[in-house]
């Protein structure tokens, strides 16, 4: 019976470390433990954003908004470097809307918002971070200002033939 549960937890965890990171560029050594002028200049590194968002009752309807514009992506890095990011343990939920991070066509990082203050980083940066409910809700402001731009899904162009 232990034997059993523990390669369920085992597979659970395998599993969720590579779901995390699907997809993203594995180029570079994964970073755990960000400061926040880390994350923001990775973001101010952006060829573009592309906000990913799910709805419907079961999240399956999936549009894309793609943010090219520089000046939002500072405003986005900018909220980012306010205050400090504070290691959280790994919460295990999902959240939308999504920003996946892309540099020279590829995407390197994707960011989620979760509970009331929680930004998870997964790609090249990893893990769960505190950045405290205001900053929580500047970057889903900034977010949510996309939304009306979303289109159908946007093919990474790596799975674009």
């Amino acid at each position: 019976m232990h034997r059993a549960l523990r390669l369920s937890v085992v597979l659970l965890a395998a599993l969720t470390a590579v779901a995390a990171g699907a997809g993203l560029d594995a180029s570079k050594p994964h970073v755990v433990g960000v400061t926040a002028a880390e994350l923001a200049e990775e973001i101010r590194q952006a060829d573009r954003i592309v906000i990913v968002f799910r709805e419907g009752e079961s999240l399956q309807v999936v549009r894309d908004a793609l943010v090219e514009d520089p000046a939002w992506v500072e405003r986005l890095a900018t909220v980012i470097e306010a205050g400090p990011l504070l290691d959280r343990p790994y919460c295990f939920c999902i959240s939308t809307p999504e920003m996946e991070i892309y540099r020279r066509g590829r995407p390197v990082l994707r960011l989620t918002l979760h509970h009331e203050t929680k930004l998870r980083l997964s790609g090249r940066l990893r893990g769960d971070y505190d950045l405290g409910a205001e900053r929580r809700k500047a970057i889903l402001d900034l977010v949510l200002e996309q939304k009306d731009n979303a289109r159908d899904r946007i093919l990474p162009p790596k799975q674009a033939k």
